[in-house]
């Protein structure tokens, strides 16, 4: 509050005048609009590192023989029990941010946790380094291990990938070009979208063993989904029009999580590989595969 009251004091025409003067560029307006952008991301990064640091300061993990216990808070302090016959799901997410410097959280999907809100996740370590997973899980939750990646999408998934993301963005550029004086500068995000469709094509993958499956994928943070072949709650193979002339399938699998359900998938796997995954689900529910026809839109639940 005293910081706003010091601020409203600095924040009036004639210094946002000198500011904008003494800008790089101060003959065009693209200067004042990308410092602006770069602000808002600064503050809003900002305002989530605190919100960060307020909800999970003093974070502390207990292990007991059927549960874990969590404590964390720093104004106000939270308890949480997690049985294990209740966990559904691991997931290890790293952000745009954290990822680069090898750092995750880790969250669980726990079956009738907090009824109230649908598809809620709990978060065993806010702060955890991508090469102490393992130990982590070997600690933690031992039945929880991490096969190898044997599926990723084909090369020929490629230009889906990077194709995928700017598909709105190329609808939204003749729009804005008409509209705005600056509109051509959304052209500066088809690079920015390609290269997340590429990590999305690298970053996609699945592995299995015996009883747990592993998925990999990226929206814009990385995420890392464990499951059990048991708690696996349907597991859908789908495919689109575009889709079958390249002979590509999506599959995704759904958790039990809160009063909902978590559901991960991969895109743009290769036909065979899809249908090995799916198969190997199947059999866990003791369901027989259908004829050719029927494979491309198959559910197991």
């Amino acid at each position: 509050g005293a910081v706003s009251g010091q601020l409203s004091e600095m924040i009036n025409e004639e210094n946002i005048r000198f500011i904008y003067q003494i800008m790089p560029g101060y003959s065009s307006d693209v200067t004042i609009y990308v410092a602006l952008i770069f602000a808002i991301i600064v503050v809003s990064w900002l305002l989530s590192f605190l919100g960060v640091i307020f909800t999970y300061s003093d974070f502390r993990l207990h292990k007991t023989k059927e549960e874990l216990i969590i404590t964390r808070g720093l104004f106000e302090k939270k308890h949480i029990t997690v049985p294990y016959d209740r966990i559904q799901a691991v997931r290890f997410v790293e952000g745009v941010i954290r990822q680069p410097f090898g750092y995750g959280m880790i969250y669980v999907e726990s079956a009738g946790f907090d009824q109230s809100q649908k598809g809620r996740s709990i978060v065993l370590a806010p702060y955890i380094s991508a090469r102490a997973v393992s130990s982590f899980l070997n600690e933690f939750l031992t039945e929880y291990e991490e096969p190898e990646y044997r599926f990723k999408p084909p090369k020929k998934a490629l230009f889906r990938y990077i194709r995928r993301p700017n598909y709105f963005l190329l609808l939204l550029i003749p729009v804005l070009w008409y509209f705005l004086n600056r509109g051509w500068l959304s052209l500066m995000l088809i690079p920015v979208l390609t290269i997340l469709g590429w990590m999305r094509y690298k970053d996609a993958a699945v592995g299995f063993n015996n009883d747990i499956l592993r998925m990999r994928y990226r929206t814009i943070s990385r995420t890392t989904a464990i499951m059990k072949k048991n708690r696996i709650q349907a597991a859908d193979l789908l495919q689109n029009p575009f889709q079958i002339r390249k002979d590509l399938v999506n599959f995704s699998a759904t958790a039990a999580s809160g009063a909902g359900g978590m559901n991960f998938g991969v895109e743009d796997l290769g036909n065979e590989d899809s249908l090995h995954i799916y198969d190997w689900v199947a059999a866990e529910k003791n369901i027989d595969r259908q004829h050719e026809g029927e494979e491309q839109n198959g559910t197991v639940t």
